[in-house]
């Protein structure tokens, strides 16, 4: 069996996990019935100053880091199983990481190859990094609804 292009390993291999999106989720604060440090403006900044994870709220990228690729932000993509991905393009993203072989394939950006990129803290599946080797350029198309 060979598998193509981005998602489809994730496809493969996640399909029988349920989502946790619908879950509420408890920060460790309002469970031990302690305050958060710092006034609320100094927590809705810090808060603000990043994307994270819709499952278990890790930093993941900074809104400032947004690029276009392509002519533009956002991107509609099937992928060779059927499933559509919403993506947003940024140029760093220090809350995930890449698994997995890169891969040329069904690559939705000519010229790039990709790897998988999973959430630093839970491994959720975000995303992709794609890269260039002929342009020593690399970007991530994280998936805009693992984003919050």
């Amino acid at each position: 069996m060979t598998f193509n292009g981005p998602s489809v390993y994730c496809f493969f291999f996640f399909p029988r996990i349920p989502s946790l999106a619908p879950l509420a989720f408890i920060s460790p604060t309002e469970k031990s019935g302690t305050k958060a440090k710092g006034t609320a403006k100094e927590r809705e900044q810090d808060e603000g100053d990043h994307l994270r994870c819709k499952v278990c709220s890790h930093k993941i990228v900074k809104p400032k880091d947004k690029i276009e690729v392509q002519g533009g932000f956002d991107h509609n993509f099937l992928n060779p199983a059927g499933r559509v991905f919403h993506i947003g393009c940024f140029q760093d993203a220090q809350g995930c990481f890449a698994t997995g072989g890169s891969s040329s394939e069904w690559s939705w950006f000519q010229g790039f190859t990709w790897q998988i990129a999973l959430c630093n803290q839970c491994l959720s599946h975000l995303g992709w990094i794609f890269d260039s080797p002929q342009e020593q350029h690399s970007f991530y198309g994280l998936i805009l609804d693992t984003l919050v």
